[in-house]
């Protein structure tokens, strides 16, 4: 069989595995049926026909009742990116905090791993609530492997387990609190110390960070300790929410979590707000495996047809430097949509003490401008003093990041929640604005 969690392939009787360590108790092996050779049909429909694993109590249940995979044709490079969405229906008398979708493409067969992907989603769960999670990934599958032949299975994964009684910290003024912990009632996991620190107050808003210590006092592993965390005012109303997690925790086992919070409400109405902690032990997780299925090949892109003046158009300005104003006194064409379109544009920067992730990925037409860039310009940091100002066609959340659409392609800003937030005022004289221009010029000359 093959682990579900990077893809190596392993002893049909193995317990865990030997390359991630991931549990494989519960895993489905992927086999291939009789029909595995033939091209499988380009368009999937959604399975109704899930396998329930063993929970960690009787009433516990995941079932996994709608499932979508897409994927892209080669582009020049040869790469493709699948997406798989999955919704699971959950019902027990159990709460979960963590669910997680994986995926492994397959060739043909099924016996061959080609790519993989995988995400986690942190909400609160409960009897009776839909999880919905998505995951994508790209690669190279090699060799003459078509997309839409790949057999994509799948696995949702759901930590359910007795929810702690709540428990609240104040929040300082100034510097930091903190203290030791105590056992929870009945569970086999204890908070041994903490640490919140105000690591940034103003009039306007304030930042803390905060640090755990867990520890498993249980004689058994312990699949997963979760957190939600909220802050709330001194009423009850909740500010923001964030979730904590620790996953594989052995017998004695300690390990530290610390995570940011931004608050931006003002000094007065800090006044007697607290933090709200809500554990969850999970003893066991519940794994449910899909069936191996086809992905849908999306329509590539097209470009729109030429035509000739469009033509003489494109030589006249053949040597004109592409998405950058001109520079010369006189007010041009490009300078004046410049100023319209930064009129309408949103600026988002980095929270207090944070170092926030962003992406740029060009669309078809920008990197034919550029035929020797790189596909994308991905993984940087937006760092305090810097922000980001874009003129957004839509946007959507995916997952934790929320991504932008614009006219020169996608922004995606990750882990949007707990590292970005939205600018009302203009940003200070001195601070560094990544507009379009910018974005585009640091990604061209990389």
């Amino acid at each position: 069989m093959f682990c579900f969690k990077c893809g190596s392939q392993q002893a049909d009787e193995a317990k865990f595995c030997g390359a991630c360590g991931t549990g494989l108790t519960e895993v489905v092996s992927p086999k291939a049926d009789s029909s595995a050779s033939a091209a499988p049909a380009a368009v999937q429909s959604p399975t109704t026909t899930p396998t329930e694993h063993d929970a960690p109590s009787a009433d516990a249940r995941l079932s996994i009742e709608e499932w979508a995979v897409t994927c892209t044709p080669p582009d020049d490079d040869g790469g493709v990116r699948f997406e798989v969405k999955v919704r699971a229906d959950y019902s027990g008398s159990a709460s979960a905090h963590l669910a997680r979708l994986s995926w492994i493409a397959f060739d043909a067969s099924g016996t061959l791993p080609l790519l993989q992907g995988d995400n986690t989603l942190t909400q609160d769960i409960d009897d009776e609530d839909s999880v919905e999670i998505e995951a994508g990934g790209y690669g190279k599958l090699g060799g003459d492997v078509a997309p839409d032949a790949c057999r994509i299975t799948g696995q949702v994964v759901l930590y359910p387990g007795e929810k702690q009684a709540s428990w609240t910290i104040p929040l300082p003024e100034a510097g930091q609190t903190g203290g030791k912990g105590s056992a929870w009632p009945n569970a086999d996991a204890e908070i041994v110390g903490w640490r919140l620190t105000c690591s940034e107050n103003s009039e306007d808003s304030a930042s803390y960070t905060l640090c755990l210590v867990i520890q498993n006092i249980g004689p058994n592993a312990l699949a997963a300790v979760t957190f939600r965390v909220r802050v709330k005012n001194r009423k009850g109303d909740a500010w923001s929410t964030e979730f904590l997690t620790v996953e594989r925790l052995a017998p004695a086992e300690m390990r530290s979590v610390e995570m940011c919070l931004y608050v931006s409400e003002r000094a007065k109405a800090r006044k007697g707000a607290v933090i709200e902690l809500v554990g969850i032990v999970c003893s066991s997780e519940i794994v449910n495996a899909t069936s191996p299925a086809a992905p849908a090949l999306l329509e590539p892109e097209t470009e729109p047809e030429q035509t000739d003046s469009d033509d003489e158009s494109a030589d006249e300005d053949h040597d004109e430097p592409v998405l950058e104003p001109a520079l010369s006194d006189e007010p041009t064409e490009e300078t004046v949509m410049a100023k319209k379109t930064a009129a309408k544009s949103v600026t988002w920067a980095p929270k207090a003490g944070k170092a926030a992730t962003w992406g740029f990925y060009p669309s078809a037409k920008v990197r034919k401008d550029y035929p020797d860039c790189d596909r994308d310009h991905s993984g940087l940091d937006c760092q305090e003093g810097e922000v980001l100002s874009l003129s957004p066609q839509k946007t959507e959340r995916r997952a934790k990041t929320l991504v932008v659409t614009i006219a020169e392609g996608r922004m995606e800003l990750e882990d949007f929640d707990a590292c970005w937030h939205e600018m009302k005022t203009s940003p200070d004289e001195d601070c560094t604005v990544w507009d379009i221009y910018r974005i585009v010029e640091d990604w061209s000359s990389d």
